[in-house]
Parts: C-alpha cells; structure tokens; sequence
C-alpha cells in the first residue's frame, strides 16, 4: 500500500501530542482500505494462478496490448501512470483509419490493484487478444488522405541539421514558449513538440510511432477531418498542423518516446540542446528537454532542462537541473535524442536503425562510465563541465526546490479549495490533477541529494534549509487552517526535514499536506 503520511491513529497518542483537528475521516476507515488492498491482492493472485494452470496464459507485463473488435477494428489499450494515478487509455483502429482515442479510465494509485484490473481486462478479452508473433488483421494506415500532406519534406537531417537545431533551441525556447503559442503539453509532450516545431518550419521529416498501435505518424500522415483546416506559412498559424501535433502529442508517452530515441556519447559534441533526459518507472515515466548549455570553461551550473506536467495544459515549463541519483540503465532511463526519419530503398519512410546514428553510445551505462564517481548525474557532469563548481550545483539544486515548492503551495491551495467543493475520489481527473506524489517524490530527492553534498558541513539543516530557501522564495507563504501564516520556507522544512509523512491527497486540509500533524509545531513556525 502507498503510504503517504501516518495511516494509524496510534501515531497521534505518541508522547501525549494531540493532532491538529480531527484527522480525516480516510484515516480513521484505515482497515477497510487494507482489506480492499488485499482483496485486490488475493483476486490478482487468483487470476494469475487460474492463467498458469492453463485457461489463459497471458504475457509478461506489458503497458500495452490490443485486442480485435466486434466489427474488424483494433482496440489498442494502453496502461500508464502519471502523478501517482493510473489510467487505462483505449484507442480504436478501422482500415484505412488512423487510431482515434475512444475513452480513458482513471483507476486510482494502488499499483497492486491497477494491475490486478489491467489483467482482468485481458481475461475478459483472452478470446480476442492479439499476442506476440499474430498477424494484423489489416495494414495499418499511414495517412487517411492520399493527396495532401502536413508539408513536404525539402530537407533530410544531417548533423548540420542537428547543430540548427541545436541554436534554434538556445534561441527561442525558453520556459514560456508554450504559454506563447498556447500550447498544451504533460510531461512526455515537450521533447516532442519542440521536435515537430522545428521540422515543420525548416522542412524536415518527422515521424513517431503512436502508443498501442505502434503506427509510425509522419509529416505526411493526414486525418480526414483536418483536411478542412486552414494552412499557413508560419507554423503557429497552421491550423492542420497544430490539430496533427495535438494528436501526435496525445498519442505518445514517455515509453513510446524512448523506442523512438537512441542514447548519445557523452560529451560536446553529441550533448547539446535538443538532447533530452528520459526515465521510465514500470508504466510511468518523465522527459525533461535540453535547452541551454554553459560553456565549457564555466564554472557555473551548466545545464537547463525544461519540463512539463500533467495534466496536459497550457502551462509554463518547469526549469530542472540533471539529477539522478539511481542506477544507469539502458532499458529505462537515459541522455537520448530522437532517430531521424530517413526513406528506405523502396521509398517509404521508416525511422533510422540506432546504430546508424551518429553519436550513438551506451556509455553511460556501463561500470567504466561511472568509476570515481558516486552516480550518474555525477559522471555526466563532470565531462561536459570539468570546472563546474560544488557551489554551482548547490545553488542550483536549492533554486529547483524553490521552484517545486512554489508550485506544491499553488497545486495543494487550488485542489483543496476544488475538493472541499466536489467529491475529488481517487481515481478521477480532480483527485488526479491536484494529488502530488510524484511531485513530492521529486521534492524529497532532490533535498537529498542536497543533503548529501552538505551534510559534512552543517550541522543544524532545519535552519540551514529554511536560510538558504528563503531568498529564492521571496517571502512566500503558505496559510494552514489551524497554524495560521507559516512561510513557504518553514513549511518546507516540516514536510522534508522533520516529517517524511507529509499528505499527497487533495482532499486533505493544509496542514496535513505540509506535515502539520501536532499542535505544538504551530507556535514554533507561525509568522509574527
């Protein structure tokens, strides 16, 4: 069970200290949400043991499978987590027809008992499923208009294409480009659409393969409602290719991102803005854009990632350092650029084999890569920026913590403002959209990771925390029902330093979303 602040009212009589109010009233319903954990357990267990004694033998975990329809169509499902909440995403598939999106279910955020769900759905539809190794019913189509296309591709990628790129990127991106063409994004959408940007306007070919179906769209792929839209030279007043980028961003993610992407060397010549960090947990994952790049010689931070969020909204890209404190591996995460899409012998587009790019390495993954260094992001560093400075990196993990903090205290106002109105039950679009695990997942690495380059050094990090967050923070500050007035910089320091129990739901009051747990804790943070 996903434990994200104390379950067991026990823990409130512990040395006599009283809760702020009454906790709520999930809190109390405690036993009724372990049965129904283990419930969903036990049917999980059940149904695998019923598949391995043979009425159905279903494949290994997949986030994706398709099964044939009632009337020859495809139906491509497609299981993905984001901010802590899963979802099941059906897409349909006719001949001749591009997938069109039929529904999305929210599931909720017990992983056990997402996949328990997702199983039964492929028992449901074991007489239909198409595994591994069967033939398609149908080829799958390219495009649904054979006489027009998005744009023509006058120009085919090249590394001086990349080193464009590259520039452009420096140029015109920054964290409110989308806000400006009013484009909405999730976490998995900004690499993308930078990517289709830039080729639509310099004439260059451009494909992803789309979740589910695997159909590989193309700057030649049309859908017949769009034949319609009115076009225009300047890509952001190109009505079908702003409708033709708003599909292809809605049907990818992160994992279908990284099979159209290969890992690059490490150094400065492959590593350049375009490259985009990517990392994959089970069904989940995130992308983060390389925007901007420090010369070699500086000794400031050196890197500026730019990323989204979901829900997929016009928003202002979130501004990360490269931080990564788990093991390098090639399966799941890494520094990644898209393949070209190049037209083989018979004319036909297809995406380029990895090693065929330039660039491509598995470096970064192997023990030689990380010898001497204490993890990865310490590795990649220390080649691109040598004389990057300890103080560079400290600054810059505090600024990015500032910058998650500021936008926890606006999620975690909104969505109990939103929740004390409507039900917000887990596993809807609210309860999705202002529920924070992931967010404060973030929140408690990177604190970490700022310990640990601290921690020889300080010996009180409550005060040390609050005092180096405050200038970033600008005096913000957080208002708690029972508390009062408590700085955004206090606040942060009861929900990383003293309390690892700090509330992911929206429907909790503040104070238990920053860890205000005792009634005690309020006079000693409370503003004057």
């Amino acid at each position: 069970m996903q434990a994200s602040f104390p379950k067991n009212q026990d823990l409130y009589n512990l040395m006599d200290m009283n809760p702020i109010g009454k906790p709520p009233a999930r809190l109390v319903a405690f036993g009724v949400g372990f049965v129904r954990e283990f419930a969903s357990a036990l049917l999980l267990a059940t149904l695998l043991g019923l598949f391995a004694g043979g009425v159905f033998t279903l494949p290994a975990f997949a986030e994706t499978f398709t099964a044939k329809g009632a009337e020859r169509n495809l139906r491509h499902f497609v299981l993905s987590k984001d901010s802590g909440s899963w979802t099941i995403s059906e897409w349909n598939e006719s001949p001749g027809r591009l997938p069109k999106r039929e529904k999305t279910e929210r599931i909720g955020s017990d992983d056990r008992a997402a996949k328990a769900h997702w199983h039964r759905l492929q028992h449901q539809l074991r007489s239909s499923l198409i595994l591994a190794g069967d033939a398609r019913p149908f080829p799958a189509a390219i495009t649904e208009v054979d006489d027009e296309v998005l744009w023509e591709a006058s120009e085919a990628w090249s590394m001086q294409w990349e080193r464009r790129y590259a520039a452009w990127m420096e140029a015109e991106v920054d964290s409110e480009f989308m806000v400006r063409h009013q484009l909405r994004t999730d976490c998995a959408d900004v690499a993308v659409a930078l990517r289709w940007i830039f080729a639509r306007i310099h004439g260059l070919p451009m494909g992803n393969r789309l979740a589910g179906s695997g159909t590989l769209f193309t700057h030649r792929s049309m859908k017949e409602e769009w034949r319609t839209l009115r076009t225009h030279a300047d890509w952001s007043k190109d009505a079908r290719f702003r409708a033709a980028l708003d599909y292809v961003l809605d049907t990818t993610y992160t994992h279908s991102i990284f099979r159209d992407s290969f890992p690059v060397r490490i150094d400065r010549s492959a590593f350049q803005p375009g490259v985009f960090f990517l990392y994959l947990f089970d069904s989940t994952g995130h992308t983060q854009v390389l925007t901007h790049l420090e010369p070699e010689s500086s000794a400031n931070y050196p890197v500026v990632l730019l990323g989204s969020d979901v829900p997929r909204a016009v928003r202002r890209l979130a501004i990360n350092g490269l931080w990564w404190s788990r093991d390098a591996n090639r399966e799941s995460m890494g520094l990644r650029q898209f393949l070209w899409l190049v037209r083989n012998p018979n004319g036909s587009w297809i995406l380029n084999s990895p090693l065929q790019m330039p660039h491509y390495s598995e470096e970064q993954y192997s023990p030689e890569f990380l010898r001497g260094y204490p993890d990865w992001h310490s590795a990649v560093l220390a080649r691109i920026a040598p004389r990057m400075s300890r103080e560079a990196a400290i600054k810059n993990l505090v600024e990015e913590l500032a910058h998650r903090l500021i936008d926890r205290a606006r999620i975690v106002k909104e969505g109990y403002d939103i929740c004390s109105r409507a039900p917000c039950e887990e596993g809807t679009s609210d309860y999705e959209n202002w529920s924070t695990p992931a967010r404060d997942h973030a929140m408690r690495e990177r604190y970490n990771l700022l310990w640990s380059l601290v921690s020889d050094e300080v010996y009180f990090p409550e005060a040390w925390l609050e005092e180096v967050l405050s200038p970033f923070l600008r005096n913000q500050s957080v208002q708690l029902p029972t508390c009062g007035t408590v700085s955004l910089s206090r606040a942060a320091v009861q929900m990383l330093v003293r309390s690892p129990f700090a509330s992911d739901d929206p429907r909790d009051p503040p104070d238990y979303r920053w860890a205000f747990f005792f009634r005690n804790d309020c006079p000693r943070l409370t503003l004057k």
